[in-house]
């Protein structure tokens, strides 16, 4: 198994091998002399521990507790560069930059040597704050309902690993120091020494509400449930085994061996059948508390709603103040309409002889127009009948109107199809 030091180089990239000789310096000295490369370094070896307590690399396996003893210089001494003798100043800088809290809480000491306690790594805390919220805000809308928004502290405990894909479960200070966080600084939850529950998604408060005595009662009538299936499941495979052996023995003869394993067959039977009965029994109970909280949480929304619905009736007024107000605005938009029928009238008298005489200006403009238009189309068939060298020889004696007419038919001539034309 590799040492931290060699996990860090495969996977930190500020723990590069050409770092390692001023990671593992003396700090102090590069505080004074070498500000810039100190902040560095500093950041560096958080980082770095950072990581490892995520990965389950430090001595203790804590995700987020940072066991300051000399078992954590011991992991991290290097045949060639020592042991780090600087880590005590980076542990005093993070304490001071709060990405480090003393899990005791006691005040800082006036040199830099290593501590000796437990420290609380903020930035892997914050990182395993997300998961948790992530994880419960992907379970379905169906968890919104009160009793399934409480969860056991032992349950809690068992489902963490598999929600942090952690490789073994969390200790007691972890959980400890995670239930902390996450009511107090993430606002996400509340909890006792028994129960957890979760902050419903439609709750207007900041705080999630805290557990009470029924919430506790839920938690542990869940928790039974819980167990009660595991004993059923376990029963069940006892059953199973044994009417296996009873099998085997029974083949090889053994009659001894085949009625004890019957025995113990039976006895798990009749085990199987308590808690299957005890089980059913939990479960409509866990139904009927389900029913009252849903029953709760409709009952509370209906007197949201009617609180509201009277606060708004009684801004609206009586019956008799809105009819008033339907008869005023009634009154004020048939004023309205008169005033507007009373400016469209014209100002003066002449301006209705005005418009008579703007009115026969207006035909005399569109019989001109009608003439000239008359005038452009005889003008259009001459053209045309010049161009085909047919223009008519007009006798004096005829009228305008048998002009046109014999241009008419001179067009309907010219323009009909030439049957006889050769191709």
């Amino acid at each position: 198994m590799p040492s931290l030091l060699d996990w860090l180089v495969d996977n930190e990239p500020s723990f590069r091998k050409s770092r390692l000789p001023s990671l593992y310096s003396d700090l102090n000295v590069q505080k004074q002399t070498n500000p810039e490369g100190y902040a560095a370094n500093v950041q560096a070896w958080q980082s770095a521990l950072t990581r490892a307590a995520l990965a389950e690399q430090l001595p203790t396996e804590q995700l987020f507790i940072l066991q300051t003893s000399d078992a954590l210089v011991t992991a991290l001494a290097s045949s060639q560069y020592g042991r780090p003798s600087g880590l005590g100043a980076v542990i005093d800088d993070s304490i001071r930059e709060g990405k480090m809290i003393d899990i005791r809480n006691f005040t800082e000491a006036e040199k830099s040597k290593l501590r000796s306690g437990s420290l609380v790594l903020v930035p892997a805390l914050e990182d395993i704050g997300k998961r948790i919220e992530s994880w419960w805000q992907g379970k379905p809308h169906s968890s919104n309902g009160l009793a399934d928004r409480i969860i056991s502290r032992e349950e809690f405990a068992k489902q963490l690993p598999s929600i942090l894909q952690a490789s073994h479960a969390l200790a007691p200070q972890d959980i400890d120091t995670l239930l902390c966080y996450l009511s107090r600084d993430r606002q996400l939850l509340s909890h006792n020494a028994n129960a957890i529950k979760f902050k419903a998604p439609s709750a207007t408060t900041i705080q999630p509400d805290p557990v009470t005595a029924e919430d506790s009662s839920i938690a542990n009538l869940k928790q039974l449930i819980s167990s009660l299936s595991a004993q059923c499941a376990t029963l069940e495979s006892t059953i199973s085994t044994q009417q296996s052996r009873a099998a085997s023995f029974v083949s090889q003869k053994n009659k001894t061996s085949a009625l004890g394993a019957l025995r113990s067959k039976k006895r798990a039977e009749e085990a199987l059948a308590q808690r299957t009965a005890t089980l059913q029994q939990l479960e409509d109970v866990y139904h009927s508390i389900e029913q009252a909280a849903d029953h709760i949480s409709i009952v509370e929304t209906l007197q949201s709603s009617a609180t509201t619905l009277k606060a708004l009736n009684k801004k609206v007024g009586s019956v008799d103040r809105v009819e008033d107000i339907i008869y005023e605005l009634r009154q004020q938009i048939g004023k309205a309409d008169e005033v507007s029928v009373v400016l469209q009238e014209p100002l003066r008298e002449d301006d209705v002889v005005g418009e008579v005489e703007i009115d026969d200006e207006l035909a005399a403009m569109e019989r001109e127009e009608q003439v000239g238009q008359d005038k452009r189309l005889a003008d259009e068939t001459e053209r045309r009948l010049h161009a085909a060298g047919q223009v008519p020889q007009i006798l004096p004696d005829k009228t305008n109107d048998a002009v046109e007419s014999e241009l008419a038919k001179r067009v309907e001539k010219m323009d009909a199809p030439h049957l006889a034309d050769p191709y």
